[in-house]
């Protein structure tokens, strides 16, 4: 029995040695806390500003972008302070739409980036000059 309890401490041991151990853990989370619901903003270039909220689900590091007004979803990329997602719908005579969004973290409950859309179809988007969003 003794054998078995000094094993046992050792299998603990050598696991709390790996989890705390920088690049030892079996996942990737972030510093940043993404989840949950954001106000954003949009910034155009050329017809002012768009306010929405998109929700966030999943873990620190990727998960399920929702667009609540538009009803879209896409997927989330956490890596740092760095932000990136994605939302694809498609509508005619666009085709297929992507709209990328980059950013980062500039407090934990904002962020501030850049967008880009791009179609399959005869269609063109008017340049969003930035985004900036607060946590909800």
């Amino acid at each position: 029995m003794k054998t078995n309890l000094s094993i046992l401490c050792v299998i603990l041991g050598m696991g709390l040695i790996l989890s705390t151990t920088p690049g030892c853990s079996t996942t990737e989370e972030s510093a940043y806390d993404i989840r949950g619901d954001w106000t954003f903003t949009y910034n155009w270039a050329w017809s002012g500003t768009t306010i929405c909220t998109i929700r966030f689900t999943g873990s620190t590091a990727s998960g399920t972008t929702y667009h609540v007004q538009q009803g879209l979803s896409g997927t989330y990329t956490v890596a740092g302070s760095n932000l990136s997602f994605t939302f694809v719908t498609t509508e005619p005579p666009c085709g297929q739409i992507t709209e990328s969004f980059l950013g980062s973290f500039t407090s934990p409950d904002t962020l501030s980036g850049t967008w880009s859309a791009d179609a399959t179809g005869p269609c063109m988007f008017e340049p969003m000059d930035s985004w900036t969003a607060t946590r909800i």
